[in-house]
């Protein structure tokens, strides 16, 4: 893991993006390679990750917050850290991030990634910490006028260190906290670092756009499912699914969607393809909760981006059998297993017409 920060001048605009973005991949990392968690992110305002430990049947909602505390240093030895205290948890994260886990049946934890930056003309290596606490224990340890490293103030919660900087120490003394630590070393930045040739702009251009066509299509997705289906919606980034649906009235009805925009070319079919629809597949059976007894359901969402309107197209997979059951073909697989839907106006009156598929016309103006 590297950090290059500058303090001589001005950080840039996306500094706490990338932070905050580094922080939660580093989570990711050290939670799957070092506790053989399964983990997937997940774009919500109460959590950022959920992790599966399957050897201890726990499923669990990840709220990851990155701070990073600029030391002074005399040779080896910290002097002192440029601030006393840093906010560590708000009430309303603690909030969402219960909310959440209650929604999902699983347990609340918080993620600490803390960065020790010194300054470029200080030696020595850079230190990271990441520690791992449930919900309810950040509660006790912030209750508890014992422990006076992480206290409560009109922030929520804060980790203070004091005149003897022991606020780390006292995090890794306890035994209810998993812990990791990190030491950043130097780094060096290659001379031929920003050059690129320019074959590769157009090809990276094509990329970036079907990125953003994607990421367009799962939030459209998102809004209509969710909230126009008085469903609580989670984005997650995975090879599986891009969104969860809850109901939240009755938690039996859950999706795991997978979400595919295509831009309209004058085709006669569009193709959900089969290795896609076995990782979805695959995800529903991961996550489903084992309280619950039905599974969640793999659902597929379709939007077509044509001139002047969008069609948004949503079924389950097992919906797809029961329309082969009835010789239909608007919806159908192919040989190879990918599922297709046939695009022409016979067919769009076919599917809006059947009442397990959620249809939505979007006019264009």
């Amino acid at each position: 893991m590297v950090l290059i920060t500058s303090y001589e001048k001005k950080e840039l605009s996306n500094t706490e993006k990338i932070t905050q973005n580094m922080g939660e991949r580093t989570t990711m990392f050290f939670l799957h390679q070092y506790l053989d968690w399964e983990v997937e992110y997940v774009d919500y305002v109460g959590a950022d990750l959920i992790a599966l430990d399957k050897v201890n049947n726990k499923r669990y909602a990840i709220s990851v917050k990155t701070r990073k505390l600029n030391e002074k240093w005399n040779g080896d030895k910290p002097i002192y850290l440029e601030s006393k205290s840093v906010s560590l948890f708000k009430d309303d994260d603690a909030a969402y991030l219960r909310e959440f886990a209650n929604d999902m049946n699983m347990e609340p934890l918080v993620a600490f990634v803390i960065v020790f930056q010194k300054r470029k003309k200080e030696k020595g290596n850079n230190s990271a910490y990441l520690f791992l606490i449930g919900l309810d224990h950040l509660i006790e340890l912030r209750d508890n006028t014992n422990f006076n490293s992480v206290n409560y103030t009109k922030d929520g919660f804060r980790l203070s260190f004091g005149n003897q900087n022991n606020a780390i120490q006292m995090l890794r003394d306890d035994p209810m906290i998993t812990r990791f630590e990190m030491e950043i070393t130097d780094h060096s930045i290659s001379k031929d670092f920003g050059n690129c040739k320019t074959d590769m702009v157009g090809k990276l251009d094509k990329e970036y756009w079907s990125k953003q066509q994607g990421a367009f299509g799962e939030y459209l997705a998102l809004w209509y499912l969710g909230k126009n289906n008085k469903m609580r919606g989670y984005h997650v980034d995975s090879n599986g699914a891009d969104l969860i649906l809850i109901d939240t009235e009755n938690k039996k009805d859950q999706y795991a969607v997978s979400v595919k925009t295509f831009t309209y070319q004058n085709k006669r079919c569009y193709e959900f393809e089969a290795k896609h629809k076995n990782n979805l597949i695959e995800f529903a059976k991961k996550w489903s909760d084992p309280f619950i007894t039905e599974p969640m359901e793999p659902m597929i969402c379709f939007n077509l981006v044509c001139p002047d309107k969008i069609y948004l197209i949503a079924f389950t997979i097992d919906h797809v059998k029961d329309i082969q059951k009835q010789g239909a073909n608007y919806i159908d697989f192919n040989k190879s297993g990918s599922i297709i839907i046939r695009y022409s106006d016979e067919m769009l009156n076919r599917i809006k017409m059947d009442d397990e598929i959620i249809f939505k016309e979007i006019t264009i103006s």
